[in-house]
């Protein structure tokens, strides 16, 4: 987990047993079982809504109302004095009954404690040590780093921290999976790694790297498809037949290399972040490289701003160019009301992505959202 922001990955999960944000449900010997979650409903225009939630959609582009619910069991275990069984399960459960309910994690493991922490399952990889440092907002999140192709959580995976003498270490081994967090992709294997560390002056300096590699035996057309189109517009060659063209030219492998640099404790007072990423996607002439900077100040009353912006390049052109601004409120522990736009800055994502990857991710649109969001 990011020391910056706990929603960064699952393992922040299993440190909020015992605290105010989660209900012990049994306790016994060392064994325990803690129930946390959320409940929301936000007002988003169009493009929020669409992206977010597809099925929300009520097929008029107009603007809507959206509610979910999230749930998660995590539990620990003692089995000796040095190490601990923990678990933990996740679910995202939207209002729509078109909408299918998506597991965000799902793991078993040992803390070893000083020896670090071992898991088994679906949660985030390591490099999400780097590109989580710029993930500060409640609903319309930065998307210029490539990492999150992909989406974020990912199943079938391996991974080992260990916290020691001032620096953090994330190792995670990801096996094959045929559909990546309902994406058309499939990996037949990856790796990824991050060290980070915090200075005495409250900056933490992360670097990472993380490698996946391409599995075309199922959805092949979709990703054939795909890959096809953004190849023939990063050479720059007119066709049709983007499956066709898919055949001769589509990338065994992606490699994400990525620094991070932040400031404080995000929602402690000020909290800054950057982070830069350099994606090479095999026989693609060139890389894409993504700058994501943002600001969060978290005042004593609880009220907070935050600002932040993500240019994505690919050869010269803006593929992405976001503005990103936020106001909320904190209201004790357990509710939070959040108002959050995101504005285009004449991005030319037409440049290198399909077509209908544009349309479903609503790429180069305005978005807003103002919601509440209830945590227990």
């Amino acid at each position: 987990m990011s020391s910056v922001h706990l929603k960064t990955t699952a393992l922040g999960a299993i440190l909020l047993s015992g605290s105010a944000l989660s209900a012990q449900v049994y306790e016994n010997d060392g064994t325990a079982l803690d129930i946390f979650g959320r409940v929301e409903a936000g007002f988003m225009n169009s493009h929020a809504l669409a992206a977010e939630a597809p099925a929300h959609q009520s097929g008029n582009n107009d603007s809507s109302i959206m509610s979910a619910a999230r749930l998660g069991l995590a539990g620990r275990a003692k089995i000796n004095d040095t190490v601990c069984a923990i678990a933990m399960t996740e679910w995202d459960m939207p209002s729509t009954t078109t909408d299918s309910t998506r597991v965000r994690y799902q793991f078993v493991g040992v803390d070893a404690q000083q020896y670090g922490i071992l898991t088994f399952g679906r949660g985030d990889g390591a490099y999400y040590t780097v590109a989580g440092t710029t993930d500060i907002f409640t609903k319309l999140d930065l998307h210029s780093n490539d990492h999150y192709l992909m989406g974020e959580q990912r199943s079938g995976q391996l991974m080992y921290s260990l916290s020691s003498l001032g620096w953090d270490l994330r190792v995670s081994l990801q096996t094959a999976v045929d559909s990546l967090d309902n994406t058309p992709f499939c990996v037949d294997s990856g790796a990824a790694f991050a060290v980070s560390t915090r200075l005495k002056s409250d900056i933490t300096i992360t670097y990472g790297a993380s490698y996946e590699r391409f599995n075309y035996e199922k959805n092949a057309h979709e990703q054939l498809s795909y890959f096809g189109e953004m190849y023939a517009k990063g050479y720059g060659d007119n066709t049709a037949d983007f499956a066709g063209y898919g055949e001769g030219r589509h990338p065994s492998y992606k490699v994400n290399k990525g620094v991070a640099v932040a400031y404080g404790t995000l929602g402690k007072g000020l909290y800054t972040g950057f982070v830069y990423n350099v994606t090479r996607y095999k026989n693609l002439p060139h890389h894409l490289y993504a700058y994501e900077a943002v600001l969060d100040y978290a005042g004593e009353c609880g009220l907070g701003v935050n600002l932040g912006f993500s240019l994505q390049q690919y050869h010269g052109s803006s593929l992405i160019r976001d503005l990103n601004t936020g106001i909320y409120y904190k209201m004790g522990e357990a509710v939070r009301l959040y108002a959050e736009a995101q504005f285009d800055l004449d991005g030319k994502p037409q440049k290198l992505y399909p077509d209908s990857y544009i349309a479903a991710q609503h790429l180069g649109e305005n978005r807003y959202v103002l919601g509440a969001q209830y945590y227990f």
